[in-house]
């Protein structure tokens, strides 16, 4: 079962990021995150976690952290994007 409310219009905002060279950014993010949490009705959906986490004996980065850390994602992706190099577009579309 999928998340999802509609899997092609998911991948295509995914994808239209990639193939049509828009700028990957944390508003854009976080939107196909409230997309991924929709049907759960999560009210996390979208929003960074304003709580600390561990998975397993991980801990994450602090959550203080994590708009620094998206909007270095996101400067990181754009630097792919503007010197071509498909690993971003790789990294960012897998669908598996």
């Amino acid at each position: 079962m999928s998340l999802f409310k509609d899997d092609s219009q998911y991948f295509e905002i995914l994808d239209g990021a990639v193939m049509q060279q828009k700028q990957l950014t944390e508003q854009m993010i976080k939107f196909l995150h409230h997309r991924t949490l929709d049907k759960l009705e999560n009210e996390a959906a979208g929003v960074y976690r304003e709580i600390e986490v561990m998975v397993g004996n991980h801990r994450v980065i602090p959550h203080q952290e994590v708009p620094n850390a998206m909007a270095g994602f996101c400067t990181w992706f754009s630097t792919m994007q503007e010197n071509n190099d498909m690993d971003a577009a790789t990294f960012c579309s897998r669908r598996s």
